[in-house]
């Protein structure tokens, strides 16, 4: 499966993100100015094809064998959303590829059809995203057939596929912080399966940065409440638990590894009981969360830099209704 990119896509398939508007000279003249856009788009980025593991539906190229092989899309997802990643990981877990078309330009309005019957847009996301989380979850009970499947492909799996599932998923907000973003996720995207950024309207390059970087880009407008933005980008969160991080945080390897390692159950925390804080009669009731340790840089009075340590719960296991409360959460 092939798709193109566009101005207005989640993921990877996002570029720089225009403002097309029908003003005074009307729909002929926005179409001039996409074509000229396209025209040097493509010229530019001739040739160039990206290998990726998710496509967005708004504009897909499938070949008849993946249809034959795989079927029709899930009806499941009603009207749309979360269809196009279904269908995705049924493609690439019976063996297929996918590839982003660099020099392939698709203007996209985004949710026109949605506006246009009148549909609530986020509600449908809502639902078809709690639908998909459950069957996803239902075939990675059976950890064997994706991966292997996937790794007869030819094609370099994600992280996301070598562990066969969504096992973690990176939520973060963002505004205007294209100083500090790349730095944030450079390191723990590693790490992580699926990874949300909610922009709260950024003037600048984040949300192209974190979709250059692999996020799954939202937007929403800002309310002057953290908990409500990162609330937003906890609804997207695919994996079975949540890591959130600022976009001026930053984590090092080792620590990235032991992250990875606590959500597997690779490490002893429950049989040496080192980490929960809890006692030997509860530690079979399940985890819910982890408090960590976060370093905050500080300057003293004469000017020495130090820092100071405050615990935050920073992990937590993504159930119904996860959220977080309070203005400044």
């Amino acid at each position: 499966m092939i798709g193109p990119v566009s101005n207005f896509v989640s993921g990877r398939q996002q570029i720089e993100r225009r403002q097309w508007a029908v003003g005074e000279e009307g729909i002929e003249q926005l179409q001039a100015t996409i074509d000229e856009f396209a025209k040097q788009w493509g010229a530019a980025n001739e040739g160039k094809i990206v290998q990726t593991d998710r496509l967005v539906g708004f504009c897909l190229l499938i070949r008849r064998e993946v249809i034959d092989r795989i079927g029709l899309f899930d009806e499941r997802f009603a009207i749309g959303n979360f269809e196009d990643d279904d269908y995705c990981r049924r493609g690439r877990a019976a063996g297929f590829g996918l590839a982003i078309a660099t020099d392939s330009f698709v203007h996209h309005f985004g949710g026109a059809t949605f506006i246009g019957s009148g549909i609530d847009h986020w509600a449908l996301m809502r639902r078809n995203e709690r639908l998909f989380r459950e069957k996803w979850r239902m075939v990675s009970s059976q950890p064997s057939v994706v991966s292997d499947q996937l790794s007869d492909s030819g094609s370099q799996p994600s992280t996301l596929d070598s562990q066969r599932s969504t096992l973690l998923s990176l939520c973060m907000i963002a505004r205007d912080n294209e100083q500090t973003i790349a730095a944030a996720l450079e390191v723990i995207r590693k790490y992580v399966d699926d990874i949300v950024v909610v922009d709260t309207g950024s003037k600048d390059r984040t949300p192209e940065i974190a979709a250059s970087l692999g996020a799954r880009v939202f937007h929403c407008d800002w309310c002057d409440y953290f908990s409500a933005a990162r609330n937003e980008s906890i609804r997207h969160a695919l994996g079975e638990w949540i890591f959130w991080m600022d976009t001026d945080d930053v984590i090092d390897d080792e620590n990235g590894q032991r992250l990875r390692e606590l959500v597997r159950g690779q490490s002893s925390v429950a049989s040496s009981g080192a980490s929960l804080n809890t006692e030997p009669s509860t530690l079979n009731m399940p985890v819910l969360g982890f408090l960590m340790k976060v370093r905050c840089p500080t300057t003293s009075g004469d000017g020495e830099a130090g820092y100071i340590e405050v615990d935050q719960v920073k992990l937590l296991r993504n159930l119904p209704g996860a959220a977080v409360r309070g203005a400044d959460s």
